[in-house]
């Protein structure tokens, strides 16, 4: 990560910031993905088209689940998270921001600085 990076929002569960070289980074819970933009664009849209049947009911804890794909140029991995958790990441992407603001915002602020 850049010296000079930007958050773009967070809650207490992670964030979302972009570096000086415009490479996203998403941290969620100790976790730390790395994204370029049009993996994060997709990301994105993975998060925003989760239903209610993309759920999973886990006996042994009695929660419902959710294994969402996270996909790089490297490999794809998964997220598992509860509701809760889920929620407070479709917080961080989607809170006041549409995909295309999210993106702008981040773009523009490092034209300022």
């Amino acid at each position: 990560m850049c010296i000079k990076a930007l958050i773009l929002n967070k809650n207490k569960f992670g964030s979302l910031s972009i570096c000086g070289c415009g490479i996203y980074y998403l941290k969620i819970n100790r976790l730390t993905w790395r994204f370029s933009k049009k993996e994060l664009q997709a990301t994105i849209k993975i998060i925003q088209k989760i239903n209610i049947d993309d759920w999973e009911f886990e006996i042994h804890t009695l929660k419902f689940q959710i294994k969402i794909p996270l996909t790089s140029e490297i490999s794809t991995r998964y997220l598992i998270c509860n509701e809760n958790e889920f929620n407070c990441l479709k917080f961080i992407i989607n809170e006041h921001l549409v995909i295309d603001q999210l993106l702008n915002k981040s773009t523009d602020q490092f034209q300022l600085n």
